[in-house]
């Protein structure tokens, strides 16, 4: 039988407990720690996410998937090729695309100055009470440093052609405030203060707090990690908080049962330590997934992008590690500063909807098929993500799931698959019909005006005919060549289907020193077509996003055809 004489045992110093800082405190360190977890373990993710998804790429149907397996996988959204034009909203009743890109990306820009102002200026009365017995240069400086730090979620959320710029501004008005603070309050400081003990929480805080926003920015920043980051981070967050806060209000009450375990020479955790974990540890982790799941539904509702999502976790994450000072630092804190970050950073989110508006973006934009050699040079995956991070606010982007964006566009839902082992749910079988295929596309945008980029993951027994469907429902198909050799039988099958569907004309090809030109015109040859018919084809100086971004639009927008273009950099010439 199990002993329980240590229910009758005094638990230890009060120090020793694990709430003995606060559970505000508490609740900070658990985050950090989350953080931490999370940013270390993403990378390992990200390999093993990238190999199960080749690993299933190379299956093959040996038995149809039943119809329920079908009919539960999403939303309808409608996939006839005329639908592809923008419905009657602000943005779209503009002379043409380039004007609704524009009114869109101006729009959820504003609407995030406007959510990074009001945290900002929230963060004055945060001050006030935070830090009410210390100087105003502190105050002060508490709100520079909130402005600074909300400069990154602001960052993520912000299109890409204002995102750079902004930051630099940001920071160095940040810079610029803070060395006026410093300058002002110089000259009123009388003595200095006495150094603290080498155990002072508020040094312990401080290096919380610093190591906390390095992790978030590292998050934020890390375009290829960040997907990861996230859902990982709520996952391991749910799951500690759910488990140590409980354990910590429970551990008065369970004596010495749980300090006993880390006593040295103690071999068997005891009766009651046992039941608690063995409750608490596999009801957190399934609430942790629960909590994702959720995010993933705001996110496929299209309340939130998965970029504001991002943005406002890192918010509340922000305005948590700011105000986890306060209880520390005061002789009698109220229980209710601990709760200052929630309409702090609902403040900033209510800033945010406010900026965008009540009127919802409505109807299908002009669809983009992204079609690659699949690849992992850093370059090559960058132009395409700027160029599809752009098209969202113009309408959806399609395109075969495949190991080189795989990480780059992982949502929420994806991950979650991935982590509790149902990733091959989100696989094709076999060819699917448009009502199929329809469940796997996402038509609408959200709320800020964006659009999905949705990945459509196939086994081999399913991605030829699954990419010649999209190929029909697209009204631009960029066609990344960089690196084509014969080699790239995928590619050159796509190549085949787009000349002898006769789709050539909506095609911008990309192409490289290492693209065999050669073998591009000999194929389109097989297929009975001449290699004139793929006119625009971007190599050199031209290989810019903005510049293949203008000709998708203009093919988009149903203008005249851009006549062929000879760049200076194309060395080869078109052949058979």
């Amino acid at each position: 039988m199990w002993d329980l004489s240590c229910l009758s045992r005094p638990s230890g110093p009060a120090e020793a407990l694990l709430l003995s800082q606060g559970w505000s405190l508490t609740l900070v360190v658990i985050l950090a720690l989350a953080l931490l977890l999370s940013v270390v373990a993403s990378p390992f993710v990200q390999r093993a996410y990238r190999r199960r998804i080749v690993r299933l790429m190379g299956f093959n149907q040996i038995a149809p998937r039943p119809s329920l397996w079908w009919s539960a996988q999403g939303a309808a959204s409608e996939l006839s090729p005329g639908a592809g034009r923008i419905g009657s909203d602000s943005a779209g009743e503009a002379s043409g695309l380039s004007e609704t890109v524009s009114g869109r990306e101006r729009r959820v820009a504003a609407s995030t100055l406007l959510a990074w102002v009001v945290f900002v200026l929230v963060a004055l009365p945060v001050a006030h009470f935070v830090l009410a017995d210390g100087p105003r240069a502190d105050q002060a400086l508490f709100v520079v440093a909130a402005g600074a730090l909300a400069l990154g979620p602001a960052f993520v959320n912000l299109p890409q052609r204002f995102a750079l710029r902004a930051l630099l501004c940001g920071l160095v008005a940040c810079a610029v405030a803070a060395a006026l603070i410093v300058g002002f309050a110089a000259p009123e400081t009388v003595a200095p203060e006495p150094r603290g003990e080498p155990d002072d929480p508020g040094a312990l805080e401080t290096a919380i707090g610093v190591f906390a926003a390095a992790l978030t920015y590292l998050g934020i920043f890390h375009r290829r990690l960040r997907g990861l980051v996230l859902p990982v981070f709520v996952i391991v967050a749910v799951t500690l908080l759910l488990f140590v806060l409980p354990l910590g209000f429970a551990e008065p009450h369970l004596g010495a049962c749980l300090a006993e375990v880390t006593e040295p020479g103690h071999s068997s955790p005891s009766a009651p330590f046992l039941a608690v974990v063995s409750t608490l540890v596999p009801l957190a982790a399934w609430l942790g997934f629960k909590a994702l799941d959720g995010l993933a539904r705001v996110v496929a509702k299209g309340w939130l992008s998965e970029l504001s999502l991002i943005g406002l976790v890192s918010l509340a994450l922000i305005a948590m590690t700011l105000v986890a000072a306060a209880p520390a630092e005061r002789d009698a804190p109220s229980s209710w500063l601990a709760w200052l970050p929630l309409p702090w950073a609902a403040a900033a989110l209510a800033a945010y909807a406010l900026g965008l508006g009540l009127r919802r973006p409505r109807g299908l934009g002009p669809r983009l098929l992204v079609l690659r050699v699949f690849a992992h040079d850093r370059k090559q995956l960058k132009l395409l993500d700027e160029l599809q991070s752009r098209w969202r606010y113009v309408g959806p982007v399609h395109q075969i799931g495949g190991p080189d964006l795989a990480t780059t566009n992982v949502d929420p839902h994806e991950c979650a698959l991935f982590l509790v082992g149902r990733l091959h749910d989100l696989f094709l079988p076999a060819a699917a019909s448009p009502e199929q295929l329809r469940g796997r596309v996402r038509a609408d945008a959200d709320r800020e005006g964006r659009y999905s980029i949705s990945e459509v993951f196939c086994f081999n027994s399913a991605w030829q005919d699954t990419v010649e469907q999209l190929m029909h429902i697209s009204e631009a198909i960029v066609l990344d060549l960089r690196g084509l050799t014969a080699k790239r039988a995928g590619t050159s099958y796509e190549l085949r289907v787009l000349a002898r569907t006769g789709l050539l004309d909506k095609v911008v090809a990309l192409g490289d020193a290492n693209t065999d030109w050669a073998l591009v015109d000999r194929l389109m040859k097989e297929e009975g077509q001449e290699p004139g018919r793929l006119r625009l084809r971007i190599v050199g100086p031209d290989l810019r996003a903005q510049v293949i971004f203008d000709h998708l639009l203009r093919l988009a927008d149903g203008s005249a055809c851009v006549r062929p273009q000879t760049h200076k950099a194309e060395a080869m010439p078109h052949r058979a």
